[in-house]
């Protein structure tokens, strides 16, 4: 008998197929990737539904039978279960385009009578003239014979010339800026609301902000002591754990000046150091812009800039990593959105590393059992940085009735056949000793009984040096380059897998490469310190 690819799942997955539905609808049931479906179905013979799935296209049945009914496209949407992204490409599809209206367009469609609408108008904004049907706005004479317009919604703000709002042109913005003293970079200027690139006077540095924004805030490279709240609050949080830190200052090795390169958190007795980045600082677009502003300022003094890894957005974060290994150093780098976002999480990582987690048990007193899918997917979720991943085995340590560790193995999307081990997780401020190796042996057992010759992992760079692969017998592999994360100006991130091209031009982004679309949207992109591959060969 065929061994199982997918075990008890394999029953709920041919059902499914046999009830002609696609591997998308499949997947996303049974909680794996779409390409383990079509490879699943390949190597059984399993033939799934091609293109859209019977529940899909009831979808699509209803969205048009809306839309022609004269239903508003955000509407029709919404009853039928659709995005409204596909549903404008269903809309079009269908020769249904004058249905795909902005919240503008059904503004407009408001009509009342000229009294009602008089009425709204503020006194001595002048008269309502008649309504124009055509441009679907009212007309409002003013008392010198001039006339402005309105719609409906928003005739109760009056005459635009008698609002409080001042427009300034570009030469008030530069007035403005100067007394600041700032210089406006010529062109960036628009109207108030939107950024505007200024060089501050006495350093050169190249702020981005809304006008309004610049007397509120210091000059970012004059004021700048080194040291962001966010990170100022993670140096405290350490030093509360009884472990003293400073700063560490790489030895200068260029010419120039600059105090050299540091490491903004660093534990002396341990050789350990934590490097914080914010994304907008540590983004490619400002790393860019650093890069051509210290060309610029070398060559007005006649003298040429030669870069260093340290001005790669691509190699930044890699280059300090390695420069700190160089010395004996294991540097974390922390991103802001995971200090911000998932703290208590990062907190445990850190807690683990500097050996200051408060519970201490032997794996010898814990038992091992399998555990189901729901298990897993709350402990990895409450404790793990990535939290859970979709998995085909799954083990856990009890202490007690107790889940204190969960160790997972599955497939990858992008290694067809191949059995990878993607989760390693303990209960945070929970050391257990010994609990790695029992796990790690558990998932091996399950591998070899299911005939595979190995298993894979990875570690991330930024978090780990891969110690506990090499003491569980993993060799390594491959040393991959750095990859990157897409974040936008309100700090929200996008992996790289949902800003391939097809996903941007869903958004409306224009562009060439990937990274031309997605800064039309407003993103920025910053990278990570590498990964590295292991392998451990099941003899």
């Amino acid at each position: 008998m065929a061994k199982k690819i997918f075990g008890e799942l394999e029953n709920k997955i041919l059902e499914m197929a046999k009830a002609g539905n696609n591997a998308n609808r499949i997947a996303k049931t049974v909680g794996l990737r779409e390409g383990s479906i079509v490879g699943w179905a390949k190597r059984t013979g399993v033939e799934l539904q091609k293109g859209t799935g019977p529940e899909t296209i009831a979808k699509k049945v209803i969205l048009i039978d809306l839309l022609k009914k004269g239903v508003l496209i955000t509407h029709a949407c919404k009853e039928a279960g659709i995005d409204f992204r596909v549903g404008k490409v269903i809309a079009r599809e269908n020769g249904l385009d004058h249905t795909i209206r902005t919240r503008a367009d059904a503004a407009k469609d408001k009509q009342a009578t000229i009294e009602e609408a008089h009425s709204r108008l503020p006194t001595g904004h002048g008269s309502i003239s008649h309504y124009d049907s055509k441009n679907r706005e009212y007309v409002i004479k003013r008392e010198d014979g001039s006339v402005y317009t309105r719609i409906l919604s928003q005739i109760f703000r009056g005459d635009p010339k008698k609002g409080n709002k001042v427009r300034i042109a570009e030469n008030d913005a530069a007035k403005i800026l100067l007394e600041m003293g700032y210089r406006l970079i010529p062109g960036t200027f628009r109207i108030k609301r939107e950024p505007v690139q200024a060089e501050h006077l006495i350093c050169g540095y190249v702020r981005e902000t809304i006008l309004a924004m610049f007397p509120k805030q210091s000059c970012p490279r004059c004021s700048n002591t080194g040291t962001s709240k966010e990170e100022a609050g993670m140096d405290d949080w350490v030093k509360s754990l009884g472990i003293d830190s400073s700063k560490f200052r790489f030895e200068k090795d260029y010419i120039g000046k600059g105090k050299g390169k540091e490491i903004d958190i660093f534990i002396k007795d341990s050789n350990f150091g934590i490097e914080y980045c914010g994304l907008y600082h540590h983004g490619e677009k400002e790393i860019v812009r650093s890069l051509e502003t210290k060309k610029e300022r070398h060559q007005s003094k006649g003298l040429s800039y030669f870069s260093t890894p340290f001005d790669s957005p691509r190699l930044k974060h890699k280059a300090k990593m390695d420069k700190a290994n160089s010395l004996g150093i294991q540097l974390i780098t922390v991103f802001s959105n995971e200090w911000k976002n998932d703290q208590e999480k990062v907190k445990a990582v850190l807690r683990a590393k500097l050996g200051k987690n408060e519970i201490k048990i032997y794996a010898r007193k814990t038992s091992l059992r399998e555990i189901d899918k729901k298990q897993s997917k709350e402990f990895l979720d409450l404790y793990h940085l990535q939290g859970s991943a979709p998995s085909i085995v799954r083990f856990g340590l009890f202490f007690g009735d107790e889940l204190v560790a969960v160790i997972t193995g599955g497939h990858h999307h992008r290694i067809k056949g191949k059995f990878i081990l993607n989760r390693l997780c303990f209960k945070s401020n929970t050391t257990v000793v010994g609990g790695s190796s029992k796990l790690n042996r558990a998932l091996e057992n399950w591998a070899k009984s299911q005939g595979y010759g190995e298993i894979i992992s990875w570690s991330d760079n930024r978090w780990s040096d891969g110690g506990v692969y090499i003491a569980l017998g993993y060799l390594l592999e491959e040393e991959l380059s750095p990859d990157y994360f897409y974040f936008d100006n309100k700090g929200n991130t996008f992996s790289k897998q949902s800003c391939q091209k097809k996903h941007l031009l869903a958004k409306g982004a224009i562009g060439n490469t990937e990274f031309e679309m997605a800064q039309s949207l407003g993103y920025d992109r910053i990278f990570d310190c590498g990964k590295k591959t292991w392998v451990k060969k099941l003899v």
